[in-house]
């Protein structure tokens, strides 16, 4: 038995929405706990996969310091006009405290003036108060003096909530995804970034994703949503589909290089008019019988980490 997929259809990524945006990012040390603030590096998509880019470097307490210690300045701006939700900027460099929530804008302080406080909450229902009122507050501060920190991230920072409706699939979609896809792509396009989650699950750490990678586009997948999924320590599955479940080989023949050798015709680049044929032209006809192993597979990871957790 098989079932046709569109391959754009196949690739959704398996990240959450923003409301918080920060240029620069230091923290003080590794923190994963859903009462605080867990970290995840992000690499920016390339035209071929350059191998692992560690965004993350532990520092010279030292340099950093004196690094900290530099004449900066750094800015809050926050716009409160949107219906649905709030969006902060720290312009410039930042030292995030996971344990408390709290972004150090890095920059002069002043004996004289109060430091200027904002606080936000990542969640784009504002227009909701019974579910705001369950979203645990950022805390942006500029003018005050900023702990040391430990690990640097010379990237941009998005920062959302983990909490909420997160864990209901219309508002996975509707509150998660597409918000954070849409503000990925239009403040950070082919940036490599950090994402900064409050409120995050434990069970995140044991849940299980199953990608279907059509014929060609190996790479993209791994690049674009795989190393997603290994850096949220998700269980990451791939089922590669074979010839026959490509609609390539209908058009090309099983014996074309197309689909006998793709590498061989990407190792120079990936060309428009190859890309065309992997991604706008191949439909995925899946072979359910075989699919249903990895789902089965898939089940019995999913059913241990369930009742792990009681």
């Amino acid at each position: 038995m098989k079932r046709r997929f569109s391959t754009g259809s196949l690739l959704i990524g398996l990240l959450l929405c923003l409301v918080l945006i920060v240029l620069q990012i230091f923290r003080l040390s590794p923190i994963s706990n859903s009462n605080n603030l867990s970290l995840f590096p992000i690499k920016a998509p390339s035209e071929r996969p350059r191998g692992k880019v560690e965004v993350e470097k532990k520092g010279d307490p030292l340099a950093l310091q004196s690094w900290q210690q530099t004449t900066v300045t750094t800015e809050i701006s926050c716009n409160r006009s949107r219906l649905r939700y709030d969006l902060c900027k720290i312009d410039g460099p930042t030292v995030l405290d996971p344990t408390t929530a709290t972004f150090f804008a890095m920059g002069p302080t002043s004996s004289t003036n109060p430091p200027l406080v904002e606080k936000i909450r990542p969640y784009p229902r504002k227009f909701e108060d019974f579910i705001m009122g369950q979203i645990k507050n950022i805390t942006l501060i500029s003018g005050s003096p900023s702990p040391l920190c430990e690990v640097q991230h010379n990237v941009p920072a998005l920062v959302f909530t983990a909490g909420g409706y997160t864990g209901n699939f219309y508002h996975d979609f509707n509150d998660g995804f597409i918000p954070l896809f849409i503000t990925v792509n239009t403040i950070l396009f082919d940036q490599d970034f950090v994402i900064v989650v409050s409120e995050a699950p434990d069970w995140w750490s044991r849940a299980v994703l199953v990608q279907i990678v059509p014929i060609g586009v190996e790479w993209a997948a791994d690049v674009y949503f795989g190393r997603v999924a290994r850096g949220l320590s998700l269980e990451y599955m791939e089922y590669k589909i074979g010839v026959e479940e490509s609609s390539l080989v209908d058009k090309y023949g099983k014996d074309n290089l197309l689909l006998k050798d793709p590498h061989a015709l990407q190792k120079n680049g990936w060309p428009a008019e190859i890309m065309d044929i992997y991604l706008r032209e191949q439909n995925v006809k899946l072979d359910l019988v075989r699919f249903k192993e990895y789902l089965v597979e898939a089940y019995k990871k999913a059913k241990k980490f369930m009742h792990k957790r009681g």
